[in-house]
């Protein structure tokens, strides 16, 4: 027999031992993990529960989101700014009408 055969039959040999004994650890892993009370399956986390909060004031069903002169107008026709965007707008008007932030 050649040298080259004898080697690789060695090799081939003891790769398979490694492969077995992988197994055979792995086994023992999980029956271990089962005898203790683990699964296999993932455990799934949930949220606790939220408290309900009650509106006090709600708004009615057909209410529009962004009233516009909603407050009557101030005597010297004056502006305000967002304190969000920095728009400039009538101060008659309660929600910035660029980006919707009311007035503070």
């Amino acid at each position: 027999m050649y040298i080259e055969f004898i080697i690789i039959y060695v090799l081939l040999a003891i790769l398979i031992a490694v492969s077995v004994f992988n197994l055979i650890m792995t086994l023992k892993k999980s029956s271990g993990k089962a005898e203790k009370g683990y699964s296999n399956q993932q455990q799934v986390v949930t949220a606790p529960p939220v408290p309900e909060t009650r509106n006090v004031n709600p708004a009615p069903q057909n209410a529009n989101l962004t009233p516009r002169n909603a407050n009557p107008a101030p005597q010297n026709g004056g502006v305000v700014f967002c304190t969000k965007c920095a728009h400039q707008y009538p101060a008659n008007e309660r929600f910035c009408p660029n980006c919707g932030q009311p007035r503070v």
